[in-house]
């Protein structure tokens, strides 16, 4: 069996988090740790981080298709004595990398598999409780379509 769109579209956005390096011009190495729905801990020997995942998919059927609107969260985690500004750093990269896989002379996203790109939150936040940890998850709402019928396929 194929694949469904939501794991192409998950599959296109790890290959595309991994390009964020400085060596493609990013302001950080972001990518070069990236791990998908990452489910057990790191220790601080793995920081810094990014794990990305999908969580929700709201769908709302019309006469012929469904349009999902799929949450999508990554998140950045780093040793507590980095800098605040790198993970706004991050943020900033990984915000530059999605407008970067926005398909040419269209209003699409990753080989038009993403009808747009709608970003939610990007809050920073430090855990101090056992060690110090600086994290932020940026979460952005992936649009598409499919065919009504097999929207539960997705």
């Amino acid at each position: 069996m194929a694949d469904s769109l939501r794991q192409d579209i998950m599959d296109v956005l790890g290959a595309s988090l991994e390009t964020i390096s400085t060596a493609n011009g990013y302001e950080t190495n972001v990518g070069l740790k990236t791990y998908e729905w990452r489910a057990y801990a790191f220790d601080d020997s793995q920081l810094p981080i990014l794990t990305y995942r999908d969580t929700d998919d709201i769908i709302v059927v019309t006469h012929n298709y469904a349009m999902h609107q799929l949450r999508v969260e990554m998140f950045f985690a780093a040793a507590g004595d980095t800098s605040p500004n790198r993970a706004r750093d991050v943020i900033a990269d990984i915000n530059s990398m999605i407008v970067s896989q926005k398909d040419a002379g269209k209003d699409t996203y990753f080989d038009e598999l993403v009808l747009d790109i709608v970003p939610i939150e990007s809050p920073l936040d430090a855990e101090q409780a056992d060690k110090k940890l600086l994290g932020c998850t940026v979460a952005y709402n992936f649009f598409f379509l499919t065919p009504k019928l097999s929207s539960f396929l997705t």
